[in-house]
């Protein structure tokens, strides 16, 4: 029978973490290139470690999820405290909501404002 020991399940999650957050560097890098160069590596890997925290009490657990809101910090670095942005923090805090009905309310919403602002 084959066991595993919890220290090698610690192991193996910190890999899939630092695997993570090295492919998170890499789209903060592509996609997000003026927010990268003020943020430089060290401060990217700060910004998805605080997204990945903040995620975790939001009950949003996905990687899809974690990376939204890590891109939502790079244009919002207070959304979630923001006192224009309160309504995020409902959404976040809506327990009857799982993390990733949080996750799509708030990006439909942020949508919606971005298009009213192009129009």
């Amino acid at each position: 029978m084959l066991a595993i020991r919890k220290a090698q399940i610690d192991a193996l999650s910190d890999v899939m973490r630092q695997s993570f957050e090295d492919r998170m560097v890499e789209h903060m890098a592509a996609d997000f290139p003026t927010q990268f160069a003020q943020l430089q590596e060290p401060g990217a890997r700060e910004l998805v470690r605080a997204g990945i925290e903040r995620c975790a009490g939001y009950g949003i657990d996905t990687e899809a999820g974690i990376r939204f809101v890590v891109d939502v910090l790079l244009e919002y670095p207070d959304f979630d405290g923001s006192r224009d942005m309160a309504w995020a923090r409902k959404i976040l805090d809506d327990g009857e909501l799982s993390g990733q009905a949080k996750v799509k309310l708030i990006e439909k919403r942020l949508e919606a404002a971005k298009a009213r602002l192009t129009a």
